[in-house]
């Protein structure tokens, strides 16, 4: 199906300046205004319809958020639960690929806030002291 028709750009696609990338780039700000308002009125499902239809190369740019929506990682299992230290459940995303059919799993649940602050900050070179001064002022937080 001809782009021009399924979108209604007839008029952009009869400005013969627009064949030209320098011509595009010229005219950036009625092109990103016409495609703004097209985009802006349909809802996603029906704008991939109409660029699959029309041969147009597209790519959906997700949120993180939409992740956990996606069918085709929730049918590879990619998510993983995760348990925190109040007993609340969530899932996070595994990595992005697979080596050898070995899928990520998880070893550990999350620590609890503060948990590791007090080692980390020791092998950062904090001395005990100054540690202590930290954690008395309410700048860190000891997971104890």
């Amino acid at each position: 199906m001809v782009p021009t028709l399924v979108f209604q750009v007839q008029d952009l696609w009869e400005d013969l300046s627009l064949r030209s990338n320098l011509g595009r780039v010229q005219k950036y700000s009625l092109v990103n205004e016409r495609v703004q308002k097209i985009v802006g009125e349909i809802s996603l499902g029906l704008l991939i319809e109409r660029l699959e239809k029309s041969q147009i190369p597209h790519s959906v740019v997700n949120t993180p958020m939409d992740l956990f929506q996606d069918p085709h990682l929730r049918a590879r299992n990619h998510f993983l639960r995760v348990i925190d230290q109040d007993g609340t459940q969530t899932e996070l995303p595994g990595l992005p690929f697979v080596l050898d059919s070995n899928q990520a799993s998880v070893r550990r649940q999350p620590p609890k806030l503060g948990q590791h602050t007090e080692e980390i900050l020791r092998e950062l070179g904090y001395p005990p002291e100054q540690i202590a001064i930290l954690k008395k002022t309410g700048v860190i937080r000891s997971g104890d």
